[in-house]
Parts: C-alpha cells; sequence; structure tokens
C-alpha cells in the first residue's frame, strides 16, 4: 500500500480562463507544474490525474503521472464538488486496482506555484499524531475587520459604526488574519471520509506568500500570476529543470 495519494484534479471546459489548467509558463503546463512538484518533494506515494480530458490525460501522462480513467460528465462539470471527484478516484483505485492510502494530496493546477518545499511541510505536519489534515493559507487582505455588508439601497453603515468602537484602527494594532490560499489541501484518508471537508478542529496550517499562492480563477489573477512569474517574483528554478 502506497501510504499517499497526490490526486491532480484537472478539469476541462473552465469558462472562467479558458484553459486555465494548461496554461503555460516557459513552456511548461500548470498540469505538469503541479505534478513535477510532488515528485520533487520526497514524499512518496502515487501521483495520479483525474480528468476529464483525453489532451489534459496525455499531458499528465508526459510529465509522469498516471492517469488510470477519464472522470465521468457528472463530475466533471463547474458544479461538482472536490470532494466527490476526490472520493471517486480513491473508490476507483480501490476497486479497479486494489490500492489504498493513508492519506491525500489534493493539487489544482489552478495554483501552479506550489513549491516542493511546500508539500514536505505539509507532509511533516500531518504526520503529527493527532493532525486530521493540513492546508495552505495566506495574510488575509485587509483584515476582515474592515470588511463589511452594503445596505440595499447602498448605504454603507457598518464599517463606520465598528470603527468607531475601536480604541486603535492602525493596522499594526490587529492581529494577523488567515485565509485559505488554495495551494495545497492533504488530509488522512480516514478523516476525509468522515467528515467530507479538509476543515476540522485538527487541521494544521502552512502560510505561504501572496505570489506562490496565486489561485487563477479569472484573467486578471492569469495576468497576475505571469507578471510574477516574469519578475522572478515565483522560486521558478522549482520547474525550470523539468522532470526530475
Amino acid at each position: 500500500m502506497a501510504s499517499s495519494l497526490f490526486l491532480v484534479t484537472a478539469r476541462s471546459g473552465s469558462k472562467g480562463v479558458p484553459g486555465k489548467n494548461i496554461m503555460k509558463f516557459n513552456d511548461i503546463p500548470s498540469l505538469g507544474m503541479r505534478i513535477i512538484s510532488a515528485q520533487k518533494s520526497g514524499v512518496e506515494g502515487d501521483i495520479v490525474c483525474s480528468t476529464d480530458s483525453q489532451e489534459y490525460a496525455d499531458i499528465a501522462r508526459h510529465y509522469g503521472a498516471q492517469v488510470p480513467f477519464l472522470r465521468p460528465p457528472e463530475l466533471s462539470t463547474s458544479e461538482a464538488l472536490s470532494i466527490d471527484v476526490i472520493l471517486h478516484a480513491l473508490d476507483w483505485l480501490e476497486k479497479n486496482q486494489n490500492k489504498t492510502y493513508e492519506c491525500v494530496y489534493l493539487l489544482e493546477p489552478a495554483s501552479p506555484f506550489c513549491r516542493p518545499s511546500d508539500i514536505l511541510a505539509a507532509s511533516a505536519l500531518l504526520a503529527k499524531p493527532h493532525a486530521q489534515s493540513v492546508v495552505t493559507v495566506r495574510h488575509s487582505e485587509p483584515n476582515p475587520i474592515f470588511v463589511s455588508p452594503l445596505e440595499s439601497d447602498g448605504r454603507y453603515p457598518f464599517l463606520g459604526s465598528r470603527l468607531a468602537a475601536l480604541k486603535d484602527t492602525r493596522r499594526q494594532a490587529f492581529e494577523d488574519q488567515y485565509t485559505p490560499s488554495g495551494l495545497l489541501y492533504c488530509s488522512k484518508i480516514e478523516s476525509l471520509k468522515e467528515y467530507r471537508t479538509f476543515y476540522t478542529d485538527r487541521t494544521y496550517a502552512i502560510i505561504s506568500d501572496r505570489f506562490h499562492s496565486i489561485e487563477i480563477d479569472t484573467p486578471f489573477d492569469y495576468q497576475m500570476a505571469k507578471t510574477a512569474w516574469d519578475s522572478n517574483l515565483i522560486e521558478k528554478h522549482h520547474w525550470l529543470g523539468g522532470k526530475p
């Protein structure tokens, strides 16, 4: 039994950013970048790509991942839940290849800049006796204290009353807050099946910087990712060497 499954989820047909899972950085598709990071992490496990596209399957195999199945149509829509995609892969591998795992790493190509060291750090945290899962987070900007809704008529009353109650509104006066970055999720299989989420009271977090945490959901996100890459704000050496 391999202890870990690296599951690269690469659905085709994105409407917001067409082809976002295979967008290239120095001719390396984001799908391939996720595979390379898993290979170079030093964490042993099977790397499997779950995709509905034969084109994406060929790319994944080129970079060294297994693609033993194509994802069924009902799990290939924008409404499909990640947990159902993960459980489908686990069930398929157990029934068809007699493979079971202790933990799973979810690697989404829309967050291409996950480094091998991020995966290794997550593995170390997940090995803690009481850990159930590990996620990556980044600093929340702005601090949630400065975020509030609008009234239906356009008035913005909530923030002012909230700030008036504070003695100090300087940024440095507030405790750091964090939000999930989407860079990496991993969980022990037993916990994931029980809770159907990566978030429990025994979830640990790894802090990632804003540049490596870029998640491509809009054309603007992609431009940000390209700018960060071209400006050497990304540790490109992890991928420019190609396959290990």
